[in-house]
């Protein structure tokens, strides 16, 4: 897939467990510091990259389970700015998700099987996304839509009446006595002479070869939505059984609505406007591609990483207010007396030169009124406002000039006053492994997280405090 988008003139490169720990680390290099602008990785890219601007994330294979899916799209969009995860998903890559599952045994195959079901129900759903993603891990999204996603966007013209087929199917079901499984029930539908077929003298049912007006994959997907509107269910064996609900179905009291084909996703067309902010639609582009440019020659002179300079929400900012003084500039997102003392000048001057050539205005009304409104924050508010926007814990420490535990201490404050922090970002700030994550918040269980000293004890002063203040943190917000 690199190569190929090599090919086609594209700034890539390739990461995976193939390549050497040099070649990883090279192109990892890259992409962080923004010398490619595509990676294209298997799950071996280290779920820890700290790069807050990546705008989209692709997903060209199916991933395992929903966690692996969340954890992932997980990376794009993480200084909160409006950014596009893409699944291209064909029903044949099931048979290579089971093939690898039908190498596994027993309970662990059994698991695989269930995140696999999970997974189909997500992508099959017609409803807002976000909804029984947020549902998966235990909370509740609740607006209508979110106005972002494919299913949010889409038509109703592309839900198609499927009653007809889900009759036959239903009565199909009834003729084989719910005793045999989908790929059975199709069989008979469709006709076939195999050898089950024949040898249960199903060829003989009232249903037998009624349903040759579809493709196998077109029954398997409605065999789907039918199981997914709790028409159908899975008895023991995977052998197919109704729900009491098909009953009004089979009478004719209530139709099937669904899609099958789900090959054109609904996008963003001109006449649909997704959920964005007002900064965001109308900053200025190409100065903010000139800002991206003074970024990337700084970055590279302290090499560091260009959004250590500053993320790409601060050059957005500065593309919408068109700042041109010290003051205007320090009421923008980052912006920190070191960072504004450092790097100042240095944008202030590009904004300065872009705006003269284009006789364009500084927005001095909208700045004053975000200079009051910033004012009025307390500093503790303002850093949890940007953690819990995609901010991490070290980038806030450099935007703010002070160390990561001062920044730990604004967040702790911020959640003793009843506000929610996002758990994933506490996560990537730790450098403990998953088992040593489970023995402090254990410790913590046992002797409570008021006390850091007692936990330090109580782990025989094996991890220090900086990993405890963190992990206290974690505990806390997920028992708020």
């Amino acid at each position: 897939m690199a190569a190929l988008l090599d090919e086609e003139g594209y700034s890539v490169r390739p990461y995976h467990a193939g390549l050497t720990p040099r070649e990883r680390a090279v192109n990892q290099r890259a992409f962080i510091r923004d010398d490619i602008r595509i990676i294209v990785a298997t799950i071996a890219f280290g779920m820890g990259i700290n790069k807050s601007n990546v705008r989209y994330v692709f997903h060209y294979d199916l991933p395992q389970n929903i966690e692996s899916y969340y954890q992932q799209i997980g990376r794009a969009g993480r200084d909160g700015l409006r950014s596009d995860c893409v699944l291209l998903f064909s029903y044949s890559d099931i048979h290579k998700i089971k093939y690898f599952i039908n190498q596994k045994k027993g309970n662990e195959k059994i698991v695989a099987e269930r995140h696999l079901e999970k997974l189909l129900n997500f992508l099959e759903d017609r409803g807002c996304r976000r909804k029984p993603l947020m549902e998966y891990f235990g909370e509740t999204y609740p607006e209508e839509g979110c106005g972002m996603c494919d299913n949010s966007l889409a038509e109703d013209s592309d839900v198609e009446d499927l009653t007809l087929q889900a009759k036959k199917f239903m009565e199909c079901i009834l003729d084989l006595e719910e005793e045999f499984g989908a790929g059975h029930v199709i069989d008979v539908l469709r006709g076939s002479k195999n050898q089950k077929v024949l040898e249960n003298e199903h060829d003989k049912v009232e249903t037998y070869g009624t349903g040759l007006e579809w493709s196998r994959k077109q029954w398997e997907q409605l065999f789907r939505v039918l199981m997914r509107q709790h028409y159908v269910r899975r008895g023991a064996f995977g052998v197919l059984e109704l729900e009491d609900s098909a009953s009004k179905v089979r009478r004719g009291i209530e139709n099937v609505y669904g899609i099958l084909d789900c090959t054109e996703v609904a996008m963003a067309g001109e006449d649909i406007i997704r959920t964005s902010s007002e900064i965001e639609n109308e900053y200025n582009v190409e100065l903010f591609e000139l800002l991206r440019e003074k970024r990337k020659q700084l970055a590279d002179k302290d090499d560091v990483p260009p959004y250590a300079i500053f993320p790409d929400t601060t050059l957005i900012e500065m593309a919408y207010y068109f700042p041109k003084s010290k003051d205007s500039l320090d009421a923008l997102y980052g912006v920190g007396a070191v960072k504004l003392k450092k790097f100042g000048d240095a944008f202030i001057g590009i904004i300065k030169t872009f705006t003269t050539d284009h006789d364009i205005m500084e927005r001095q009304k909208t700045l004053i009124k975000k200079v009051r409104e910033e004012e009025k924050k307390e500093k503790y508010i303002t850093v949890a406002e940007s953690f819990n926007a995609g901010s991490s814990i070290s980038l806030l420490s450099e935007e703010h000039g002070t160390k990561e535990v001062t920044i730990l201490s604004h967040l702790k404050k911020y959640l003793d006053e009843g506000n929610e922090l996002r758990l994933e970002g506490l996560l990537q700030a730790s450098k403990l492994s998953d088992r040593q994550r489970d023995q402090v918040l254990k410790a913590f269980k046992k002797k409570g997280a008021d006390m850091l000293r007692l936990v330090y004890d109580e782990l025989r002063k094996e991890i220090g405090y900086d990993e405890l203040r963190i992990m206290q943190l974690y505990y806390l917000a997920l028992n708020e």
